[in-house]
């Protein structure tokens, strides 16, 4: 087997399976189809729930999930320390905007790519741990804020573009890096509008200066290329306000971007959403914030906020933890509160989320078409949202260099990614990676 030295990491921010497999098959993706996949593999694979950028990238940059690590979703509420001090910096937190740079002292130590490779290089990246060098630092905040204000993402994918090049040029060990454009157009104008499917097409071209670069350096055939996706979106119609819902049921409710003081020193609950399609809701207990709250005492003290959303139409699921520990899902079609056991083809993507002590105490799900933050939130609204569980969210695709481990799930997930992108770097590199 070829001993690699390099890795060449890009995440194709919001990328569906479904389009991004039609497009290279009908040969718009010239580079990532002739220097990725046809030297490797091209794969659906799964991203971890919640479905958003930067739990998603911890997963593949560690190979552990997300919630093990500290990060439940994109918002959390940590109820032992809210509990004591709700002012305390790790109270509650979200990672939308400058809150991203808290990411790393949140959380715990791990092993990762960029503590593998030091001598690394990331570029847009969605996540913030220890070890990564993120080049774009200092201009990130200006060109996001400057996109999301024109609506113009094409100028942020032709600077990660020039970054990438710029980057594969110097030999770094490691380079990742993140084309936003795809994610941020998608909730503009739908994630088939014709301006994302240009999107896909920019993000090939990029990739393929980048190859040749490394190609006329010698450093191609040395290098682990891997081009995915963090999560996919699907279309949303209809904005449903559950902070709205829940302090016209409970009273004050804690929820970004609402943080007044009122709603910060006597909330009754805290709704943290990620990707707009999954809500955290964590409730204060008859002894106050400092244990879970298990669905039959939610039945009890919220009973009539769980019977308004098990009724709303816009709800897939809701999800919760029992007295006995054992998780329970709510599906509408269903009508009843069902245990999950290992059995269910879910059970392994939620069941991790509940051992993070910062999850929430209930787990609402958005139904396709659907998302759970008020419209007048997103300006503009929204039109497609991510975060669920559901297929178009979750699957992403996965295109790699060379061929698939035998050790991958069925379908691969990217807690699968880092360990193999390990067992393919051998010696010289191997005594570090044990």
């Amino acid at each position: 087997m070829k001993c690699f030295s390099k890795i060449l990491f890009i995440i194709v921010d919001g990328a569906r399976f479904d389009i991004f497999s039609d497009l290279l098959e009908k040969g718009r993706l010239p580079a990532i189809k002739k220097y990725v996949a046809e030297r490797g593999c091209f794969l659906r694979a799964r991203t971890v729930f919640p479905s958003v950028s930067g739990p998603a990238c911890l997963a593949m940059w560690t190979g552990k999930h997300p919630a093990v690590l500290g990060i439940p979703g994109l918002r959390w509420m940590d109820r032992e320390i809210f509990r004591r001090f709700p002012l305390h910096p790790f109270a509650f937190r979200s990672y939308v905007g400058p809150g991203i740079s808290m990411m790393k002292k949140d959380i715990s130590p791990t092993k990762s790519l960029f503590t593998v490779f030091r001598k690394n290089s990331a570029i847009f990246p969605m996540a913030e741990m220890k070890g990564l060098k993120n080049v774009t630092a200092k201009i990130q905040m200006g060109v996001t804020l400057t996109a999301r204000l024109s609506g113009v993402w094409k100028i942020a994918d032709d600077i990660a573009g020039m970054f990438l090049v710029r980057e594969v040029s110097r030999g770094v060990q490691l380079v990742v890096c993140t084309f936003p454009g795809i994610d941020e157009l998608a909730h503009l104008l739908t994630p088939f509008h014709g301006k994302v499917i240009e999107e896909y097409e920019r993000v090939d071209r990029w990739i393929g200066k980048a190859m040749k670069i490394m190609e006329g350096k010698g450093i191609l055939d040395e290098t682990l290329i891997v081009v995915t996706s963090d999560h996919g979106l699907s279309e949303t119609a209809t904005h449903i306000d559950l902070d709205s819902i829940a302090e016209r049921q409970l009273g004050g409710v804690l929820a970004y971007p609402k943080l007044t003081p009122g709603r910060i020193f006597k909330p009754h609950c805290a709704v943290m959403t990620s990707g707009n399609a999954m809500s955290h809701v964590y409730f204060k207990g008859k002894n106050g914030w400092g244990e879970r709250v298990c669905l039959e005492e939610m039945k009890r003290l919220y009973g009539r906020l769980l019977d308004e959303l098990e009724k709303m139409e816009g709800i897939s699921m809701l999800v919760a933890k029992g007295e006995n520990g054992r998780i329970y899902r709510f599906k509408p079609q269903q009508n009843s509160w069902v245990e999950m056991d290992e059995n269910d083809f879910l059970y392994d993507e939620i069941e991790p989320v509940f051992k993070c002590n910062r999850s929430g105490d209930l787990i609402v799900i958005a139904r396709n078409g659907y998302d759970l933050r008020a419209k007048w939130f997103e300006i503009p609204p929204h039109r497609a949202s991510h975060g669920g569980i559901d297929d178009e969210h979750m699957n992403i695709p996965l295109a790699l260099s060379f061929p698939a481990p035998p050790h991958l799930s069925t379908p691969p997930s990217t807690l699968d990614l880092f360990p193999a992108l390990l067992s393919a770097l051998r010696s010289p590199l191997l005594p570090e990676l044990i």
